[in-house]
C-alpha cells in the first residue's frame, strides 16, 4: 500500500501523470519476479532517478504531462532500459567500483535536498514553475510565502511532524516493550503501540486522506492528486525517431549509471 502514494509522488518528481507512477510500481514487478534473481532487491522507481528523468525532459521546455513531454520520457526510458541490459548481459556491473562512496553519498544528499525543496510547493500550496537552478526555486518560494495556504501547510507539517516523532521514538526507543505486561489492558496497549509505530507510514496516510477529503467536502481548497484514471491503458509508444532518440543517449546514461550504481 506504500507502493502506490510512493509510485504517484514519484511520477510529479518527474513530471508525469501520478498514473504513470502507478504503471511504473506494478508492472516492473510481475516482470523481475519472472526474470529476476534476487530476493532482496526492490523494484520500483526511485527518487533520484524520477528527479533526473524530469530534469531531462525539461530542457526541451514541454509542459509537465503534456504528449510531447511524455513521449520524451518514455524514450528516454527505453533507452535506459536497453543501456541497462547491456551492462547486466556483458557483466560490466564491477564498473561501479570506481565510484567513490564520498561521491555517490555527496550526490545523493545533493538530490535529496533538490527534491525536498522543489516539494515544498505542495506543501505551502504554491505554484511555482520549473527553474533551472534551485537557488531560483528557493529566492521565488521566499518572495511567495504570503500566498501559502494555511490548510495545505497544517496538513503537510503535521504528517511531517508524525513521522518524524515515530522515527525518533522508535530510533531512541523511549518506549519499552521488554517489561513485563501487568494486565490486559497492559498488554493490548503494547500490542495497539507497536502496531501504530510499525504502521505510522500507512497511518499518515490514511488519515491524510480523510483530512484532504473533509476540507475539499467542506467547500475550501487544497491541492488533491485529483482523479486517477481506473484500469490499465493498453501498451503504447510514440517513437521519436533515430536522430532525437540519438539526442536522448547521454541523459539516459547518466540515468542508467546512477540507477545502476543505486542499487
Amino acid at each position: 500500500i506504500f507502493l502506490v502514494p510512493q509510485g504517484m509522488a514519484y511520477a510529479i518528481v518527474a513530471g508525469m501523470p501520478p498514473v504513470y507512477g502507478l504503471y511504473s510500481s506494478t508492472v516492473p514487478l510481475f516482470i523481475y519476479a519472472l526474470l529476476g534473481s534476487s530476493n532482496e532487491l526492490s523494484i520500483g522507481p526511485m527518487a533520484i532517478t524520477s528527479l533526473l528523468l524530469g530534469v531531462s525532459c525539461q530542457r526541451y521546455g514541454f509542459v509537465d504531462g503534456s504528449p510531447e513531454y511524455i513521449a520524451i520520457a518514455t524514450n528516454i526510458s527505453m533507452i535506459v532500459g536497453i543501456i541497462l541490459l547491456f551492462v547486466g548481459v556483458c557483466k560490466l556491473g564491477a564498473l561501479t567500483n570506481l565510484i567513490s562512496q564520498s561521491v555517490l553519498t555527496g550526490f545523493l544528499t545533493a538530490s535529496a535536498l533538490v527534491i525536498g525543496v522543489n516539494q515544498l510547493k505542495y506543501i505551502l500550496g504554491i505554484p511555482i514553475p520549473r527553474f533551472q537552478y534551485t537557488h531560483e526555486t528557493i529566492i521565488y518560494l521566499l518572495s511567495h510565502l504570503n500566498k501559502s495556504n494555511p490548510r495545505e501547510v497544517f496538513l503537510g507539517l503535521s504528517s511531517w511532524i508524525m513521522l518524524y516523532l515515530v522515527r525518533e521514538i522508535k530510533r531512541r526507543k523511549i518506549i519499552k516493550f521488554n517489561q513485563p505486561d501487568r494486565s490486559l489492558f497492559h498488554k493490548i496497549l503494547r500490542i495497539a503501540i507497536t502496531i501504530s509505530l510499525n504502521a505510522s507510514n500507512l497511518i499518515a496516510i490514511l488519515l491524510g486522506a480523510l483530512i484532504a477529503r473533509s476540507i475539499t467536502l467542506g467547500g475550501s481548497t487544497i491541492q488533491i492528486v485529483g482523479e486517477v484514471p481506473s484500469g490499465i491503458l493498453p501498451p503504447s509508444f510514440v517513437s521519436l525517431g533515430f536522430s532525437q532518440c540519438v539526442e536522448l543517449v547521454p541523459a539516459s546514461m547518466a540515468i542508467a549509471f546512477v540507477s545502476f550504481a543505486g542499487n
